[in-house]
């Protein structure tokens, strides 16, 4: 018995694609035999990802496995594959698919002859007559890297940059209540959620990889070397900068860079409250333990858990963001904070090897004119997944 139908679904949802596609089945349980009813199915839309040739049988009798192979194609390398039954025409999709193998799950390999083996009669028994309807879902939603992972992109020919994955999640921005050395420009704490990913720095971009790209070296005196962070840019110089690279790669949010810099944590510092100062040395450049106010190589202290080295102290780096005395009506989705502004300025964040302390604080905030070219002033990257 054969049934030919055209039942396709497609369905785009905020970060994916994704194709269904279905066939029916007649399931009957006699004398354990298994009769399937086949629907090839030939999808019509142009959308990506596409699954067609969907084909489905029996194994040789008595077995109660189903054979399923379908083909796909998307502009991706792989796609994540699931399946799911309805035994009510579509009104539900409750039937157990527990026992499958083949390919299925993520990071199948895009081609033709996939194939998937359901063991109907282990998760779903002692159902007579039963038409099933099946779903086959390619879903090409990128599958992110787990947090800290380092991936290396390339700046111009023989220069790369090492960037670390910051994962989606939310945290708290600002500072703590009655946080020691804390400033009113650090309220009011408040959520901000972040629905994506992203590629930061591993470190601060470097005096060698800036001239790799803009054929100069702004840098003097306080620290020179192609390991070095570049500093004396302004953020037109920035803009310029990252132009040069097609605009690839960003400055980070405000919100980006804090969410980054705690790394996880609500402490004062992303190592701890450190409250005595004891372990600040060991984590970052500052004004106590850098009486010559340099800048040292890259990476030379403790990195924190996403694995980002000088959040803290070192050099201050520039954000995306306009300065605004508060974060009353800020966005709480990780954009930067543009509109109305406070004057001219643009925001730093982190410190530099003349801060004390509290400047160095994973909340704390600075906000220089953007047309200042500083030896206290560097910047670090972000690129989008």
């Amino acid at each position: 018995m054969l049934v030919m139908r055209r039942n396709c679904y497609y369905i785009s949802a905020n970060m994916q694609n994704v194709s269904q596609m279905e066939f029916k089945v007649m399931y009957r349980k006699i004398l354990v035999s298994l009769s399937i009813v086949l629907l090839l199915v030939s999808l019509a839309l142009a959308e990506d990802p596409v699954v067609s040739n969907v084909v489905a049988h029996q194994l040789d009798f008595p077995s109660l496995m189903v054979e399923i192979t379908y083909d796909v194609q998307a502009s991706t390398e792989t796609v994540q594959v699931t399946t799911i039954i309805s035994d009510d025409n579509g009104e539900t999709w409750d039937v157990p698919v527990i026992t499958v193998e083949g390919d299925i799950g993520e990071g199948v390999a895009i081609g033709e002859g996939k194939r998937i083996l359901w063991n109907a009669g282990e998760d779903f028994p002692d159902h007579d007559i039963e038409e099933m309807v099946v779903r086959i879902i390619a879903n090409d939603l990128i599958i992110e890297p787990e947090a800290g992972t380092e991936r290396d992109f390339e700046l111009t020919d023989g220069v790369s940059i090492t960037m670390v994955w910051i994962p989606r999640g939310s945290f708290m921005m600002g500072r703590q209540d009655n946080e020691q050395d804390s400033f009113d420009r650090e309220d009011p704490r408040h959520e901000v959620h972040f629905d994506y990913g992203f590629w930061m720095g591993k470190y601060e971009v470097t005096q060698g990889q800036w001239e790799a790209v803009m054929g100069n070296n702004p840098s003097y005196d306080y620290g020179v070397g192609d390991n070095y962070p570049v500093y004396y840019v302004n953020w037109a110089d920035i803009q310029e900068f990252e132009s040069a690279l097609d605009n690839v790669f960003r400055l980070p949010s405000e919100s980006e860079w804090e969410y980054a810099c705690r790394a996880g944590t609500d402490t004062r510092f992303y190592w701890g409250d450190d409250a005595d100062h004891r372990q600040i040395g060991s984590n970052s450049w500052y004004g106590w333990n850098n009486q010559q106010r340099t800048t040292h190589p890259v990476g030379e202290k403790t990195a924190n858990a996403f694995g980002l080295y000088d959040m803290s102290g070192h050099v201050w780096e520039w954000c995306e963001d306009r300065w605004h005395d508060n974060y009353n009506g800020a966005p709480d989705d990780g954009s930067p904070w543009l509109e109305n502004p406070i004057g001219p300025y643009r925001v730093n964040r982190g410190g530099c090897n003349a801060s004390r302390p509290m400047h160095c604080r994973s909340a704390n905030r600075n906000h220089p004119e953007p047309s200042i070219r500083s030896r206290l002033i560097g910047f670090r990257l972000v690129r989008s997944n």
